[in-house]
Protein backbone atom coordinates (compact mmCIF):
# COMPACT_ATOMS: atom_id res chain seq x y z
CA UNK A 1 0.00 0.00 0.00
CA UNK A 2 1.35 3.12 -1.26
CA UNK A 3 1.67 5.92 1.62
CA UNK A 4 0.90 9.81 0.97
CA UNK A 5 0.56 12.96 1.96
CA UNK A 6 -1.37 15.63 1.42
CA UNK A 7 -2.14 19.47 1.25
CA UNK A 8 -4.56 21.19 0.98
CA UNK A 9 -5.12 24.92 0.43
CA UNK A 10 -8.62 27.17 1.40
CA UNK A 11 -7.53 28.90 -2.26
CA UNK A 12 -7.53 25.89 -4.19
CA UNK A 13 -3.91 26.99 -5.18
CA UNK A 14 -1.48 24.11 -5.77
CA UNK A 15 1.09 22.98 -3.38
CA UNK A 16 4.61 24.08 -4.76
CA UNK A 17 6.85 20.58 -5.01
CA UNK A 18 9.56 22.20 -3.23
CA UNK A 19 7.46 23.27 -0.29
CA UNK A 20 6.93 19.46 0.84
CA UNK A 21 8.63 15.95 1.29
CA UNK A 22 7.50 12.78 2.09
CA UNK A 23 8.29 10.64 4.52
CA UNK A 24 7.64 6.78 4.10
CA UNK A 25 8.43 3.25 5.54
CA UNK A 26 9.08 1.49 8.28
CA UNK A 27 9.90 3.16 11.22
CA UNK A 28 9.62 6.85 9.34
CA UNK A 29 6.47 7.83 11.55
CA UNK A 30 6.71 4.88 14.08
CA UNK A 31 8.76 6.74 16.70
CA UNK A 32 7.10 10.16 16.48
CA UNK A 33 3.54 11.73 18.28
CA UNK A 34 1.00 11.98 15.88
CA UNK A 35 -0.49 15.63 15.38
CA UNK A 36 1.43 18.59 13.97
CA UNK A 37 4.61 20.45 15.02
CA UNK A 38 5.09 23.94 14.41
CA UNK A 39 8.54 25.31 14.50
CA UNK A 40 9.84 28.98 14.39
CA UNK A 41 12.20 28.88 11.80
CA UNK A 42 12.37 27.08 8.45
CA UNK A 43 13.25 23.44 7.91
CA UNK A 44 12.40 22.45 11.62
CA UNK A 45 15.02 24.64 13.92
CA UNK A 46 14.92 26.58 16.67
CA UNK A 47 11.70 26.49 18.83
CA UNK A 48 8.84 24.46 18.46
CA UNK A 49 5.53 23.83 19.46
CA UNK A 50 3.64 20.40 19.37
CA UNK A 51 2.77 17.64 18.36
CA UNK A 52 -0.53 18.30 19.16
CA UNK A 53 -4.03 18.08 17.40
CA UNK A 54 -6.16 21.14 18.80
CA UNK A 55 -5.32 24.59 20.46
CA UNK A 56 -8.01 27.56 20.00
CA UNK A 57 -4.84 29.70 20.27
CA UNK A 58 -1.09 28.96 20.15
CA UNK A 59 -0.34 31.57 22.84
CA UNK A 60 3.40 32.58 22.85
CA UNK A 61 4.32 30.62 19.55
CA UNK A 62 1.18 32.39 17.84
CA UNK A 63 2.09 33.70 13.99
CA UNK A 64 6.01 32.04 14.86
CA UNK A 65 5.74 29.15 13.01
CA UNK A 66 7.49 28.72 9.71
CA UNK A 67 8.11 24.93 9.44
CA UNK A 68 5.50 22.17 10.07
CA UNK A 69 5.51 18.89 10.27
CA UNK A 70 2.35 16.47 10.20
CA UNK A 71 3.19 12.82 11.45
CA UNK A 72 0.55 10.09 10.80
CA UNK A 73 1.46 7.39 12.90
CA UNK A 74 -1.38 4.18 13.29
CA UNK A 75 -4.19 6.44 11.29
CA UNK A 76 -4.12 9.01 8.94
CA UNK A 77 -3.99 12.56 10.80
CA UNK A 78 -5.26 15.70 8.83
CA UNK A 79 -5.16 19.23 10.83
CA UNK A 80 -6.39 22.43 9.49
CA UNK A 81 -4.22 25.13 10.13
CA UNK A 82 -5.92 28.46 10.90
CA UNK A 83 -4.63 32.17 10.44
CA UNK A 84 -6.63 33.13 13.09
CA UNK A 85 -7.51 32.30 17.13
CA UNK A 86 -10.36 30.27 17.32
CA UNK A 87 -10.16 28.43 14.49
CA UNK A 88 -11.21 31.56 12.06
CA UNK A 89 -9.87 33.14 9.31
CA UNK A 90 -7.91 31.79 5.87
CA UNK A 91 -6.66 28.10 6.56
CA UNK A 92 -5.80 25.30 4.80
CA UNK A 93 -4.80 21.43 5.79
CA UNK A 94 -2.39 19.49 6.09
CA UNK A 95 -2.81 15.55 5.92
CA UNK A 96 -0.34 12.35 6.45
CA UNK A 97 -1.32 8.85 5.70
CA UNK A 98 -0.62 5.92 8.81
CA UNK A 99 3.22 6.05 8.88
CA UNK A 100 3.67 9.25 6.85
CA UNK A 101 4.96 12.40 7.67
CA UNK A 102 4.27 15.34 6.42
CA UNK A 103 6.99 17.92 6.11
CA UNK A 104 6.81 21.72 4.91
CA UNK A 105 10.30 23.16 5.71
CA UNK A 106 9.24 26.38 4.06
CA UNK A 107 5.96 27.21 5.02
CA UNK A 108 5.89 30.95 2.68
CA UNK A 109 6.94 28.75 -0.15
CA UNK A 110 3.26 27.01 0.11
CA UNK A 111 1.65 30.61 0.31
CA UNK A 112 3.96 33.81 2.26
CA UNK A 113 0.57 34.84 3.80
CA UNK A 114 1.19 31.62 6.09
CA UNK A 115 4.39 32.18 6.79
CA UNK A 116 4.59 33.41 10.89
CA UNK A 117 0.69 33.33 10.32
CA UNK A 118 -0.95 30.57 12.27
CA UNK A 119 -2.93 31.22 15.60
CA UNK A 120 -4.84 27.89 16.09
CA UNK A 121 -5.11 24.35 15.01
CA UNK A 122 -7.94 21.46 14.97
CA UNK A 123 -8.25 18.04 13.32
CA UNK A 124 -10.08 18.47 10.45
CA UNK A 125 -13.43 17.52 10.41
CA UNK A 126 -15.00 15.30 7.60
CA UNK A 127 -15.50 17.62 4.35
CA UNK A 128 -13.37 20.25 5.07
CA UNK A 129 -12.10 22.68 7.98
CA UNK A 130 -15.25 24.99 7.64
Amino acid sequence: MKKTARLSLATGVALAAVATTLISGAGAASAATAGATLYDKTFYADDSVGPGTLAASLGSFNDRASSIKVVGTSSQESICFYLDANFSGAHFSGTADAGSTLMIPVLRLVNPAYDNSISSIRPKLPGDCN
